[in-house]
């Protein structure tokens, strides 16, 4: 799942490094790039620093344990 590497690739890279890492995967979407790139980031004071807004990293373990436990019901 993509939304994993892109949460562990800004854990440990700055703002302009996870731009360029969507650009490889979006191309010239940069609409959803943007968004994502928001998400990711927002609330950090220095962007250019290593790290995300850990929140969707909870949201996103939440809501696979969710399905997992639905596909199993």
């Amino acid at each position: 799942m993509e939304r994993y590497y892109f949460i562990d690739f800004a854990k440990n890279h700055s703002y302009p490094e996870l731009v360029e890492e969507y650009k490889k995967f979006y191309s010239d979407n940069y609409e959803l790039i943007f968004s994502y790139l928001v998400r990711m980031k927002r609330g950090m004071k220095q962007i250019d620093k290593d790290g995300l807004f850990v929140k969707d990293t909870v949201y996103l373990n939440g809501y696979l344990e969710v399905l997992d436990y639905l596909k199993h019901e």
